[in-house]
């Protein structure tokens, strides 16, 4: 039986496949489809949203691994492309990557938002074996989280395992030297405090072919701005033509 990773639609459309950030769910992506024609197919991942009740996944690889295989399947129909926000964007490569070499399906576009390249080192300190409290604050101080999440202490509790989890991905992620065939589009918020202009760049060394890098609105969070969505629909139609 296939994991439950995201609801097939075999219509024909090329199919977005969306990756939520850190602690992040499915729910990120509420309100893309009705912005446009592209088919949006939000990834669920173990631990958060309709999958709250099983455990998070804490390796990348495994992650890409189980969700590349029920993609494939799907692939045959339609044309794909990936979609992921800060953790979201690793997960999305690594995805591509077992695409690629594993099934033989090369994505129309990767698209990297708020995020540098997985291959190069982290500015930022690692946090997965901080206590709850510090784990906490340290999310808090990135910014992103609802206020209505952000003052109930019970919610914040509960959401704690997803995060040492995501954590743990991001942290524990080692580049194997894949580079993809598939072409790549960087976004990234004008007044990102987490992501610098040569983080961003060194996705070029990622792909056969020079990364687009799509400066935007916005600090971290920027991809809840509607302008994401028109900025996706304008470079996959770009793909398709070429």
């Amino acid at each position: 039986m296939l994991d439950d990773w995201f609801e097939p639609c075999p219509d024909g459309k090329t199919h977005l496949y969306c990756f939520p950030h850190a602690g992040g769910s499915e729910s990120l992506y509420l309100g893309w489809q009705q912005q446009t024609s592209l088919r949006v197919v939000p990834v669920f991942l173990p631990g958060r949203g309709r999958r709250a009740d099983e455990s998070a996944l804490t390796s990348a690889e495994e992650i890409a691994t189980r969700l590349a295989r029920q993609i494939a399947i799907y692939s045959r129909q339609q044309e794909i492309a990936l979609f992921g926000h800060s953790m979201g964007a690793l997960l999305a490569y690594a995805t591509a990557v077992e695409l690629e070499r594993d099934h033989g399906v090369v994505p129309l576009r990767l698209f990297a938002a708020a995020a540098g390249a997985p291959h190069r080192p982290s500015r930022l300190k690692p946090v997965r074996k901080l206590s709850d409290d510090e784990l906490l604050a340290q999310v808090l101080a990135t910014g992103g989280t609802p206020e209505a999440v952000e003052s109930d202490q019970h919610a914040l509790r509960r959401a704690l395992p997803s995060l040492r989890a995501d954590a743990a991905v991001v942290e524990t992620y080692r580049h194997r030297g894949h580079v993809l065939s598939c072409p790549i589009t960087v976004l990234v918020g004008r007044n990102d405090p987490v992501v610098t202009a040569d983080a961003a760049r060194r996705w070029s060394e990622l792909t056969t072919t020079p990364a687009i890098i799509r400066t935007l609105p916005g600090d971290h969070f920027f991809v809840h701005d509607p302008l994401v969505v028109d900025v996706v629909y304008r470079e996959l139609e770009g793909s398709v033509a070429a």
